[in-house]
C-alpha cells in the first residue's frame, strides 16, 4: 500500500492559466458611474468639455441614425401593434431600473465587497 497522506494535490497547467486570465473585479468595466473614477483626474473644465462632447455625440447619433435603419425594419415596426410599442417602451425603463436596483441591493448587503457583476 503506498502512502497517499503525503500527496500533495496540483492543479494542471491549463486550470492555472484559466485562473490568472481572469480578470481582478477593480479593473472590469462595472457601470456608467465607472467614468467618474476614469475622469476623476480632470479638471473641471476638462471633464465639462467630455461631458458636452459625450452627449452631442449621442443627441447626433439619435438624430441621424434612424434614416441609416433598413426600411424592411421601419415598416415591420409600424406594423405592430400599439401593446408592442407600450411594451417595448415599458421595457427601456424598467429593465435598467431594475437592473441597477439590483447592483445596490447587492452592494447594500452587510459585508458585502463594493464591487458589482451586474
Amino acid at each position: 500500500a503506498s502512502d497517499d497522506a503525503s500527496a500533495v494535490p496540483t492543479a494542471s497547467p491549463k486550470a492555472v492559466a484559466a485562473v490568472a486570465a481572469v480578470p481582478a473585479p477593480a479593473s472590469a468595466l462595472l457601470g456608467w458611474e465607472d467614468l467618474g473614477d476614469a475622469w476623476a483626474a480632470d479638471g473641471d473644465a476638462a471633464f465639462l468639455a467630455k461631458l458636452l462632447a459625450l452627449s452631442a455625440t449621442l443627441a447626433y447619433a439619435v438624430k441621424y441614425a434612424p434614416p441609416l435603419i433598413p426600411g424592411g425594419v421601419v415598416d415591420a415596426w409600424a406594423t405592430q401593434s400599439d401593446v408592442t410599442h407600450s411594451a417595448a417602451a415599458a421595457a427601456v425603463i424598467v429593465v435598467p431600473t431594475l437592473l441597477n436596483c439590483a447592483k445596490w441591493a447587492q452592494r447594500s448587503r452587510e459585508g458585502a465587497a463594493f464591487v458589482g457583476d451586474i
